[in-house]
């Protein structure tokens, strides 16, 4: 009920059909509903999911109106709507719009603390406004609040019922879209309050539950069973790494490749911040080469054994935790010396083998691989930062720029600690600092 409260405080009556969905519901607002006269609904007698109850909803909505999904614990703020329709209709290939807000996964979230719906008001009349460079380019947009092109919803169809109860089916709608030639873009000056948890303690974390988390879980495997991308991983964006471009020139054609792209995040963000970026990548995985393929232009291969496909000089080429996975990771660097124009540069991330998580593992008798990190199972070298900098000078590049992704112990990881100190303190060993280092970022040129 507070979320269509704010619908109809902070949208115009002409710019909206309200349809709500009861899935079934323990307490019924059926009552409320039947007496409230600009509100389409539908009294499901069992819950069919969020992407049934969307579907529902859609089904009955006006055929000329784009579609709005938008959770019910949610509240609009003045002019989100407005912001979210400027950037879906910014260009014909955007298909759907997102809006920022006080819990969201994804990037999507704006910092601060946020108290009460009274203090998100407040910083949704104070945000919503005009912004340089609102939209952002994304892989994948959140259900919460997502906006939908007419058309692209004409093409792309209704939401994955197999995403049951709920969680996923916002990934595996992005995806469609994306696979359809839609872009998606989130709308920086969008924001819309969301009951999380965070920020609404008195409410209690509803997200917590078992029931919850075995959903999630559950759903995510379907994703992948269905789309063989793993969305944790292909997803991630490397902004730690876009820092280090520099251009005094915004609108500068500057020409990046990204070796070992996944699905196109990180090329998405360069495209956000550089809109005259010509963008290029290398992927390993064929599924997620072909989700990128729609993003930049993508080959599928491997890039230390294949001829290199590109006829192009780069301003940049990223290697993002991808050199600790080559056969010879000095040869490759060699090799990219040529397609690097003239004050052209790399940015790399190394891991740390002397990172605590690693190290101390490693002293208690134990180098056990895992899925991700350091001890990564799919890494076949592993780097100091002194053999990180050997590495770069021995393949012919001069270091202009190095940075240090840090992640310390708990406060409560006492046994780490005084290992660490105690490590420390041996006459030769390298300073406690390197320990807490879990990579290291380097932006290097050929000499």
């Amino acid at each position: 009920m507070n979320c269509v409260a704010s619908i109809r405080k902070f949208c115009s009556p002409s710019a909206y059909e309200i349809i709500c969905i009861d899935n079934g519901s323990l307490e019924s607002p059926a009552e409320w509903l039947k007496a409230q006269p600009d509100i389409k609904y539908q009294i499901n007698p069992e819950n069919l999911g969020f992407a049934g109850g969307c579907n529902v909803g859609i089904r009955m909505a006006n055929p000329e109106n784009d579609i709005f999904l938008l959770n019910n614990d949610t509240l609009m703020t003045e002019n989100a709507l407005f912001w979210l329709r400027m950037g879906l209709y910014e260009k014909e290939e955007i298909g759907a719009s997102g809006a920022v807000s006080n819990y969201a996964g994804n990037r999507q979230a704006v910092s601060g603390n946020f108290n009460n719906f009274s203090e998100c008001l407040e910083y949704g009349f104070s945000h919503n406004v005009p912004m340089e460079q609102p939209l952002s380019y994304r892989p994948l947009l959140i259900g919460f609040a997502m906006l939908i092109k007419r058309t692209a919803f004409e093409q792309t169809g209704f939401l994955d019922e197999r995403f049951f109860p709920g969680n996923y089916e916002d990934n595996d709608y992005s995806t469609r879209l994306i696979f359809n030639e839609y872009k998606l873009v989130l709308c920086k000056n969008s924001f819309i309050a969301h009951i999380g948890g965070a920020g609404f303690s008195a409410l209690g974390n509803q997200n917590s539950s078992n029931e919850y988390q075995n959903a999630l879980e559950t759903n995510c495997q379907r994703y992948i069973e269905k789309w063989h991308i793993r969305p944790a991983y292909s997803f991630f964006c490397r902004t730690e790494l876009i820092d280090l471009i520099e251009t005094k020139d915004k609108p500068a054609a500057i020409k990046c490749l990204d070796i070992g792209c996944a699905c196109g995040a990180t090329l998405l963000e360069i495209q956000s911040r550089y809109p005259n970026a010509d963008l290029y990548g290398i992927e390993l995985d064929p599924h997620s080469a072909a989700f990128a393929s729609h993003i930049a232009t993508v080959v599928q291969g491997n890039a230390e054994t294949m001829d290199f496909p590109f006829d192009v000089t780069f301003d940049y080429i990223i290697l993002g935790d991808v050199l600790e996975h080559l056969v010879d990771p000095g040869q490759l660097l060699k090799k990219l010396k040529n397609h690097l124009s003239e004050k052209g540069a790399i940015i790399t991330s190394i891991p740390n083998i002397l990172h605590y998580s690693a190290i101390s593992q490693i002293l208690m008798g134990s180098f056990a691989y895992s899925d991700s990190g350091v001890l990564d199972r799919t890494h076949l070298r592993f780097f100091t930062l002194f053999d990180s900098i050997n590495l770069l000078h021995n393949s012919g590049y001069e270091i202009m720029d190095l940075r240090k992704v840090i992640e310390k112990p708990q406060n409560d990881s006492v046994a780490t600690n005084a290992l660490l100190d105690n490590l420390a303190s041996i006459p030769g060993v390298v300073g406690k600092e390197q320990f807490y280092v879990m990579q290291y970022i380097f932006k290097a040129k050929p000499v």
